[in-house]
């Protein structure tokens, strides 16, 4: 039992290195370079500052990369043991709602807080089969969800799984509202990361069919359509309440929330689902609908995979730093926090008056004025215009 334990484990792992490197092809995006740099927004301090830490280590992205991989693979052993009671094919059945979740597919890998959200919310779910580390454990609850909202803020919409795994009204007051309280104060210390994380529209121009689309997309890839269709209906008939609360939390945070992570949030509430039909009676078809599950995976994960072309900014920041020039990094246009991720000194809005002080100029848009030929040259190599001192 032992060895097949650890070749499981080692085939998981060669699933999240495999999805990793898949994330690594597109180079860092704007969301990413937030929590490897530590800018504070729009989450909580706690894990962002944990990756930050790391940054003196030459292969700090592609460390968080495959350490994030691995906690979503090796995390379907929480759904195996959720199921320990079902017929084996049912269990399999379950664990494949979660590897085959486009959700667990499009985002291991990637270096943002929703899919570590998601993993918290499975081990919530997890805990609510084991009565019995409860009774020995309790305490390390509050530890575990004080950990998961300063982790991400998302983490609040799985409340009433907290509140399904206390019994006192005091224990509810102490495990819930202590950590949501300190999660309130904080938010109110730096407004700026709760707006971000609130407002998505702030002109409030988005159409409601447009708003529905979203909303059905994420809904989709939160569970490769087919796992998404058949979880739904599983917490439907669960009448779990505090499972069908979060699912409708989730919902409306997904319906007004547009980022393209957040489908990962629905993947453990599927998951779930899933688990609670199988629970019900032994369903001899478990094996094909697997089959399908894999399908519908591999269909919906080659209509929108994770981006294989990086931005221009690592290949700038190259072709910048051969030249060994001293000063800032100045850019006209819009640029996202890949452009500070990938440079080594400090990077400033395009500002004429300050030229002096640029030892390099990139024009996202067009450099009003237009820089001087004879002080500045522009570089070939750079995949967008580029100019650097003589």
């Amino acid at each position: 039992m032992r060895q097949r334990i650890l070749i499981i484990s080692a085939l998981l792992e060669l699933y999240a290195l495999l999805l990793a490197n898949l994330q690594a092809l597109g180079g860092v995006r704007t969301d990413e370079a937030k929590y490897l740099l530590n800018i504070p927004y729009p989450h909580p301090p706690l894990l962002r500052w944990i990756i930050h830490s790391t940054e003196f280590i030459p292969f700090q992205e592609m460390l968080w990369r495959v350490l994030l991989a691995s906690l979503l693979a090796q995390s379907v052993w929480f759904v195996w043991d959720m199921a320990r009671d079902h017929h084996l094919p049912d269990r399999m059945l379950a664990c494949g709602a979660w590897l085959l979740s486009t959700g667990v597919l499009l985002q291991a890998g990637s270096i943002v807080l929703a899919p570590v959200t998601a993993v918290e919310a499975l081990v919530l779910l997890w805990l609510a089969s084991r009565r019995d580390l409860l009774e020995r454990f309790g305490g390390w609850i509050a530890v575990f969800w004080l950990t998961s909202l300063f982790t991400a803020y998302q983490a609040v919409l799985y409340t009433p799984l907290v509140w399904r795994l206390l019994r006192s009204k005091e224990r509810i007051a102490c495990i819930i509202g202590v950590p949501i309280l300190l999660l309130a104060l904080y938010a109110l210390s730096n407004p700026i990361s709760l707006a971000s994380f609130l407002v998505h529209d702030p002109s409030g121009a988005l159409l409601l069919s447009q708003r529905a689309w979203d909303f059905a997309r994420d809904w989709m890839l939160g569970g490769s359509l087919l796992i998404s269709a058949v979880g739904t209906w599983g917490i439907l008939r669960s009448r779990d309440r505090s499972l069908l609360a979060a699912f409708l939390l989730t919902t409306l945070y997904v319906l007004f929330a547009r980022r393209e992570y957040n489908a990962v949030l629905f993947t453990p509430l599927f998951v779930a689902g899933v688990a609670s039909l199988c629970a019900e009676r032994h369903h001899p078809h478990s094996f094909p609908l697997l089959a399908c599950f894999a399908a519908a995976a591999g269909i919906l994960t080659s209509l929108s995979p994770p981006s294989r072309v990086p931005g221009p900014a690592r290949a700038t920041m190259r072709a910048i730093a051969t030249k060994q020039k001293t000063g800032d990094l100045m850019i006209a246009g819009s640029f996202g926090h890949e452009w500070e991720f990938e440079s080594a000194v400090p990077v400033r809005h395009y500002a004429p008056h300050h030229l002096a002080e640029a030892q390099a100029v990139v024009c996202l848009s067009p450099c009003d004025p237009p820089l001087d030929s004879i002080e500045w040259k522009r570089l070939p190599t750079a995949p967008v215009e580029a100019w650097v001192r003589k």
